[in-house]
């Protein structure tokens, strides 16, 4: 029985992260306490509407999420365990529901490439999508990568270079993405940069900036 380091919650056996961790049973009368006095403290409390500390907003634990990630990653290497594309994509997608912008971003790849999973590269880009809005640097790259290319959503080179500027401002550089970029005509690559701006909020980072990881760039989408 595994049992979570963070919330001491009790993980299925089997190891798969589909559901949330059952909370461990807390001890609800102490050894010498009359009964009465328990039904009297128990009337006493009131019920949470808050999920607890610790735990995702649809209740899911952070524990879980953090240890199906780490296992699907030990999953789709072969650290450790036998190599499962199929198994280290269910715990990806269980983690990419509870919210958790990585997981989102791992298991649009696998569903784009459709490694360990049937390819679904609409599915893909939406969630790329939605991790971009949450300020994932590699989401934005990876859908601009995807724009570019027009292969799982429309084609739309202002779009993708508005990504790519967003995502370059975090580190995120690439040079592939520059080239595209350097040949856009002035004015869509003005209008770019205009919506990277106001999509950043103005903030002390500025979306023409020459800032980016790019020994890092990446050649294709779905790598």
């Amino acid at each position: 029985m595994l049992v979570c380091w963070r919330t001491a919650t009790r993980c299925p056996g089997d190891g798969l992260i589909a559901s949330p961790c059952a909370p461990i049973s807390p001890i609800t009368t102490l050894p010498d306490e009359a009964p009465a006095a328990s039904a009297r403290r128990k009337s006493r409390s009131k019920p949470r509407s808050r999920a607890p500390s610790g735990a995702s907003p649809n209740g899911i634990s952070d524990c879980s999420i953090e240890f199906g990630n780490a296992l699907a990653t030990f999953y789709k290497e072969g650290t450790g365990v036998p190599k499962d594309a199929v198994q280290s994509v269910r715990l990806l997608q269980a983690a990419a529901l509870a919210g958790n912008t990585a997981a989102q971003v791992e298991y649009a790849i696998a569903l784009y490439n459709g490694t360990g999973t049937p390819k679904n590269e609409v599915a893909a880009v939406a969630l790329l999508r939605k991790a971009a809005r949450a300020n994932n640097p590699i989401a934005q790259n990876r859908l601009a990568h995807v724009l570019v290319s027009g292969q799982g959503a429309p084609r739309d080179l202002v779009e993708a270079m508005k990504w790519h500027l967003i995502a370059r401002t975090a580190g995120k550089g690439d040079l592939q993405l520059d080239e595209v970029l350097a040949q856009l005509p002035q004015a869509d690559r003005t209008k770019a940069q205009d919506d990277a701006r106001k999509w950043l909020g103005g903030g002390g980072q500025t979306a023409n900036s020459s800032g980016g990881d790019n020994a890092n760039a990446n050649a294709a989408p779905g790598k």
